[in-house]
């Protein structure tokens, strides 16, 4: 199995992106940097990194394992050439996810880890070709446009959510409105059903409301060509 490390698990602070591992051996006890190459010594309880190795900041017969030791590499040495040469090529060396997740596993489980398990591995949506970050794909697939929904009220299946509503317009089973609703009819139902509910007695009170609306609008064309034909002939009197 792939070890790696939850940093949002961690009971000590975070660092920021990119994450790093986070723990009482995660400062170097001599510069007091921040580093996941720290090596162990055997003679202190602090680790020393790689900078300070190298800087030659060993105590004399100080043995040192390699930071791969958080995976289960066991490799020591007193040698920090020979301490550095194995850092570089340690297959246990503890890397940190460059999708900037909030894990660090070791180099040689870091391809498994980019293509199966970061949550932050983008995966593309087969329905409308966009990529999305994996741990978010679920909740595309809820707006996304090009998914394939099922019809509720006829059934049909396959029918592309963008599309849905224009399907609604010509399927016979889906509720619409009825076409007196500009005048507050609030009735609404499937084709068939509104095709009996279309008759002249259920909207009595609507044509009404109709008509006055009608008788309305004419009273004030009326009004203003008589304001039009007035103002006319006031001006030919003149």
């Amino acid at each position: 199995d792939v070890r790696c490390f939850n940093i949002n698990a961690m009971p000590a602070m975070r660092l920021s992106p990119p994450p790093l591992l986070v723990d009482i051996d995660s400062v170097c006890g001599i510069c007091r940097q921040k580093s996941l190459d720290l090596w162990k010594s055997n003679l202190q309880d602090q680790c020393i990194c790689k900078d300070c190795l190298e800087s030659g900041e060993q105590q004399p017969g100080e043995s040192l394992s390699c930071p791969g030791s958080l995976f289960k590499c066991g490799y020591q040495s007193d040698v920090v050439p020979n301490c550095l040469n194995h850092l570089r090529t340690c297959p246990r060396r503890p890397t940190a996810c460059p999708n900037e997740c909030p894990y660090v596993l070791s180099k040689a489980d870091l391809p498994r880890h980019m293509t199966e398990e970061c949550p932050k591995r983008t995966q593309e949506c087969r329905f409308c070709s966009g990529h999305f970050f994996v741990s978010e794909i679920r909740a595309h697939y809820d707006e996304c446009p090009d998914y394939p929904v099922t019809c509720q009220f006829c059934s049909q299946v396959d029918i592309r959510r963008g599309n849905l509503d224009a399907h609604g317009t010509n399927c016979r089973k889906t509720p619409k409105r009825c076409k007196l609703a500009s005048l507050g009819c609030t009735f609404k139902a499937p084709d068939d059903e509104m095709e009996r509910h279309m008759t002249l007695d259920k909207h009595v009170f609507y044509f009404h409301q109709l008509q006055m609306q009608v008788n309305r609008l004419e009273a004030l064309l009326r009004r203003e060509g008589h304001r039009e034909t007035g103002g006319h002939d006031r001006g030919e009197e003149c």
